[in-house]
């Protein structure tokens, strides 16, 4: 492929981002189907767009409030996407549900343009062992989540199957094994992974 590049010459965001794809696809989380139809929601600077596409996945599109890729369209996510219903077996997010305060259009929006059968994966902040004051440091984080919360918000919006995780791979180990994603590095410190299916 033209644009790879061996593991020690990726910077480490990009790297960390193939490695998170790759452990997610391991654990069964994102299929191993290169035809799936994914989404990128709230895609950013496209770290899992361009991670996924390198590994040859084919149907993917991105979306962000301020798109910063061409292949990346703009869209609001509290608001309505261009997107037809039951378009996407996968839709992706990190760093997106903190930042929206209407969590009932975050989460129905999305179920909106799942197909029957899809997945949601949402990886957030986990706000269980942040002060306050963490948590609001950034002052666009409108909505913190617990385990708890993050389970009851896809199943109060229909969602089955769901499973809710606890995510921080032990530091520098990542780059060498996918591995490291099992284990939990921080109590304290760590993020959510919600996922769960449209039935």
């Amino acid at each position: 492929m033209e644009n790879y590049k061996h593991p020690e010459q990726r910077k480490g965001s990009d790297l960390y981002n193939m490695q998170l794809m790759k452990w997610l696809i391991a654990r069964g989380f994102l299929p191993k189907d290169k035809n799936a139809n994914i989404l990128d929601l709230g895609s950013g600077k496209g770290y899992f767009y361009f991670a996924l596409k390198e590994m040859g996945y084919k149907n993917l599109h991105a979306v962000d409030l301020f798109p910063q890729f061409k292949e990346c369209i703009k869209g609001n996510i509290a608001k309505r996407l261009s997107f037809k219903n039951n378009t996407f077996d996968i839709i992706l997010s990190r760093d997106v549900a903190e930042h929206i305060a209407e969590h009932d259009k975050f989460f129905l929006e999305q179920k909106r343009i799942l197909k029957k059968g899809g997945i949601i994966i949402v990886m957030t902040p986990n706000a269980e062992k942040m002060s306050i004051g963490e948590f609001y440091e950034d002052y666009t984080h409108v909505m913190p989540y617990t385990r708890k919360s993050l389970h009851e918000a896809l199943s109060m919006h229909g969602f089955s199957r769901i499973n809710v995780k606890r995510l921080r791979a032990i530091p520098y180990l990542w780059r060498y094994s996918i591995r490291a994603f099992d284990c939990l590095f921080s109590r304290r410190k760590n993020n959510l992974l919600g996922i769960a299916q449209k039935i």
